[in-house]
């Protein structure tokens, strides 16, 4: 069925254990992207996964990992 890629604001809420707020804010202020189908809005869950893909970045703990040179222990 089309619709089993879709997921609620609800849904997507519940996935992330956060509140529905929260993924209303994920929406307004970092571009989540919705479908509005008559009353409800829908995620669609590759887009999702694409915009966390997109979201990701390289935390500043383990982005020089390998670049310092090994401690010595006497």
């Amino acid at each position: 069925m089309l619709l089993q890629e879709f997921l609620t604001i609800d849904q997507l809420a519940k996935t992330f254990n956060v509140s529905k707020a929260v993924v209303w804010r994920w929406r307004d202020d970092w571009g989540l992207p919705t479908i509005r189908l008559g009353r409800q809005t829908l995620v669609h869950e590759p887009a999702v996964a694409a915009w966390l893909k997109g979201r990701e970045r390289v935390s500043r703990a383990t982005e020089h990992v390998g670049e310092r040179e090994p401690i010595q222990l006497e």
